[in-house]
């Protein structure tokens, strides 16, 4: 078995906080003899370890100890006590800015990240070009990085974080000033070097990121860690602990019951609400309200043309927003073009739950639908046919409506949450999506 990426045993950073400047002089006169200061633990004895190849979540309140940690890991901070073993390279974008020179420019800052991360000045060139297309920060590469936004200091300190062959890429909250755009482009990124198998530490108050992207998740508390466990558990614990003041004490049954469940594909399944289990259902519906999609619609387009209206109806036509699992829906998409006519459009359809996850996507360029032109100002009907293979819950329905110009994807109208629909169950079952198993038995032999 291959040697951890990360080993973490004992880990410990104590700050002094000095209440008057005239004390940290004190302090210096009385060496040591006597304590002109408070002790604050930012963290106090963290220990575990990341696999490598593995994707490990940080999550916790502002001030639990999350980005102390990653500095410790990536060394830009020294412990108080306990050790930090890493293999491998490391590419850290840590807080904004970090190490990166403010009076160099952005292509000298490129060549410096890249000689501390232990490239030669000729590896940084061949991976040069490759730093500047991602970055899209064009003429301001070569001014000063003080007058650069905070977007564009991330973008590059993004660009070479994912460019320098690293073994080991640790990422602080720093992508949330990146628009939409370049978070996607982002989380793209991200997902090649995991497929790679490098090793990712991550934090992010984005729970759907976090459970995207990574196998496992830790919680800190107040410099604590008070769990690892599956990036769902550990964020129900999360969410929990947010809403209560009691803090660790509020958590602490549950923590102790997801440590005590068996582990790997021994677990039992989490059981299931049936109709009468009142309680049961309310619980559900209260997590409903945690999701992340608020049920408000968000588009964007409308130059070029329209989706103009969105009708869900059953089998035989009917107008319906609720379905039995395993029905089959039919969803009009109509539009109306603009002033000219449209080429090449592309239809498209994504079903999400209500924590903005995909559930199911589906559109004419993958299906290799030819599209005909559409002539200005006229209607046109897109229909999807699907199955309700969805487990019980609501669901959001989103459209979309692009076109090629050249190989430059164009947008003519989005419509992102437009249809809320509810899923009723058909049978007792798990998951996300119903399968519909039959189970048969017998004896053999």
């Amino acid at each position: 078995m291959a040697e951890p990426a990360i080993v973490v045993e004992g880990l410990s950073k104590c700050y002094h906080i000095y209440d008057k400047p005239r004390d940290r002089l004190a302090q210096a006169l009385w060496q040591g003899k006597r304590r002109f200061y408070r002790e604050f633990w930012a963290l106090r004895d963290v220990g575990f370890e990341v696999a490598q190849g593995a994707a490990v979540g940080i999550v916790g309140r502002n001030g639990s100890g999350k980005s102390t940690l990653l500095q410790l890991v990536c060394g830009t901070l020294s412990p108080t006590t306990g050790t930090v073993q890493v293999r491998g390279r490391v590419a850290a974008l840590l807080e904004l800015g970090s190490g990166f020179n403010p009076e160099l420019s952005g292509r000298e800052n490129v060549f410096l990240n890249g000689a501390i991360l232990g490239l030669s000045e000729e590896e940084v060139r061949e991976r040069y070009d490759a730093i500047v297309a991602f970055a899209e920060i064009g003429e301001f590469l070569d001014q000063p990085i003080r007058t650069y936004s905070s977007g564009m200091v991330v973008r590059l300190a993004f660009a070479v974080s994912v460019n320098v062959d690293a073994d080991i890429l640790v990422i602080d909250e720093a992508l949330a000033v990146g628009d939409a755009r370049f978070q996607l482009k982002c989380a793209k990124a991200m997902d090649r070097m995991r497929d790679q198998g490098k090793t990712l530490l991550f934090v992010s108050h984005d729970g759907g990121a976090i459970k995207r992207l990574c196998s496992e998740a830790v919680l800190l508390e107040r410099g604590k860690m008070l769990l690892r466990a599956s990036p769902n558990d550990t964020l129900n614990v999360y969410s929990k602990l947010l809403a209560d003041d009691r803090g660790e004490e509020a958590v602490a049954a549950d923590i102790a019951a997801i440590k005590a469940a068996p582990r790997g594909p021994a677990r039992a399944p989490t059981p299931v609400a049936v109709q009468g289990d009142e309680r049961a259902l309310r619980l559900i519906a209260s997590e409903r309200e945690q999701g992340q999609v608020t049920g408000q619609e968000f588009s964007y387009g409308g130059e070029d043309g329209t989706i103009d209206a969105v009708v869900v109806t059953d089998a035989s036509g009917a107008p319906r927003a609720t379905f039995t699992s395993g029905e089959v829906m039919r969803v009009d998409m109509d539009l109306v073009a603009g002033d000219g006519d449209v080429h090449d459009s592309i239809f498209a359809l994504v079903v999400k739950d209500v924590r903005g996850q995909e559930i199911y996507g589906a559109n004419t360029y993958f299906q290799r639908l030819d599209v005909p032109a559409i002539p200005a100002h006229a209607r046109f009907r897109a229909t999807f046919t699907l199955t309700a293979n969805m487990m019980p819950g609501s669901y959001f329905l989103s459209f979309g409506w692009t076109r090629f110009q050249g190989t430059d994807l164009k947008v003519v109208h989005r419509r992102y949450d437009a249809i809320k629909l509810e899923i009723l169950p058909a049978d007792v079952s798990i998951g996300i999506a119903n399968c519909f198993a039959r189970i048969s038995f017998g004896q053999v032999g």
